[in-house]
């Protein structure tokens, strides 16, 4: 199933199998604010983004004072990630154009009370050479609270799922169903003006009718196709006018399609442990706040997204299951290759 997505979604002809198989293993970790950002990128913009946060080691160990990486993207990653021919003339020019363009794009979210918007550079420093193919950059330091040190409340996306949707709408509600899923509720009330805000909507694009047909309905027909969680919508009406809307996250067959036996395999290894060892899985998993309203009990079968994660402890050797370092980085704090020319966003201070 894994190696179908890969090859629908990977239309060129790639000849290292490395880079494709590392889109199915790969998992970007970050915060649910971040993951819950404002629409303010381009699809290739956020497959960037994705693709370097998911190779940031260790997120959940890291100190929140360990430097980000810097990152380097060759064409051939680049055209694995859009899903472009390698035999393409513009490749470069493209690759180059979306990642100097992350020098304008600015990433918002809202802090955890929700009491403040915060705005940053998304990459303040680029770095490439025409002819070598090779790009790279690094992500505003800004972000590392949310990339570094993550204990709770954060999330993780599947980053080949997340690279085949080709909406930044379907993008965007599959960031909030993934964050959302851990809720006790499994669901999130938005008021017409905070999805306007969050999607950036302007104009005509504010009506609730093209909302629900222009981006609602048909972001949801996607992740029911393409992803492990997608969600039911519900307007909320005072009168008959539509004031916002209520989301429910719901599970695809996708996790079960992967590996048949996992529900299986999984519940009946959590029942015969201890409860201590069920315990320690839970703590393991890195995320006590996500997990806790996901545990099984004797009312409560075990869901796939909990036994998904419970595999990766006890089966890590299983494909999809490898460490979270995914494509070629430059070592921490590396300088910037000596033979790319360094751009640098003049209205940025720098990193400190």
């Amino acid at each position: 199933m894994a190696k179908k997505l890969v090859d629908n979604m990977v239309r060129s002809n790639i000849s290292d199998r490395t880079v494709r198989q590392t889109l199915v293993e790969a998992h970007a970790v970050m915060s649910n604010e971040l993951a819950r950002r404002q629409q303010s990128m381009t699809l290739n913009q956020q497959r960037l983004l994705h693709w370097a946060i998911a190779q940031i080691p260790n997120p959940h160990k890291s100190s929140i004072n360990d430097p980000l990486p810097i990152f380097q993207i060759t064409c051939q990653q680049f055209a694995a990630l859009t899903g472009s021919s390698e035999r393409s003339g513009s490749l470069y020019s493209n690759l180059k154009e979306t990642v100097l363009s992350m020098q304008t794009v600015k990433v918002a979210w809202w802090d955890v009370d929700r009491q403040k918007n915060i705005v940053a550079v998304l990459a303040p420093t680029v770095a490439y050479k025409d002819g070598e193919g090779v790009v790279e950059f690094e992500l505003n330091w800004s972000l590392k609270p949310h990339l570094l040190n993550l204990k709770s409340q954060f999330s993780r996306l599947p980053l080949m799922e997340a690279m085949q949707l080709k909406s930044g709408y379907a993008l965007h509600f599959y960031l909030y169903c993934v964050s959302w899923y851990g809720s006790q509720a499994h669901e999130w009330e938005m008021t017409l003006e905070e999805l306007c805000e969050w999607l950036n909507l302007e104009g005509a694009q504010k009506r609730p009718k093209y909302i629900a047909y222009w981006v609602i309905g048909p972001s949801r027909k996607e992740l029911n196709k393409k992803c492990r969680l997608s969600f039911k919508e519900e307007p909320q009406k005072i009168g008959r006018k539509i004031v916002g809307w209520k989301f429910r996250v719901v599970e695809t067959k996708k996790i079960s399609e992967e590996d048949p036996g996992l529900m299986e395999r999984m519940q009946a290894a959590w029942n015969a442990a201890s409860k201590e060892q069920q315990e320690q899985w839970s703590q393991e998993m890195g995320n006590n706040s996500f997990f806790t309203n996901l545990r099984p009990t004797d009312k409560r079968p075990m869901g796939p997204f909990f036994a998904l994660r419970l595999r990766e402890l006890l089966e890590p050797s299983l494909p999809g299951m490898e460490p979270n370092i995914v494509l070629p980085i430059s070592p921490n704090r590396k300088p910037f290759t000596k033979s790319l020319q360094v751009v640098k966003t003049e209205s940025y201070g720098g990193q400190t």
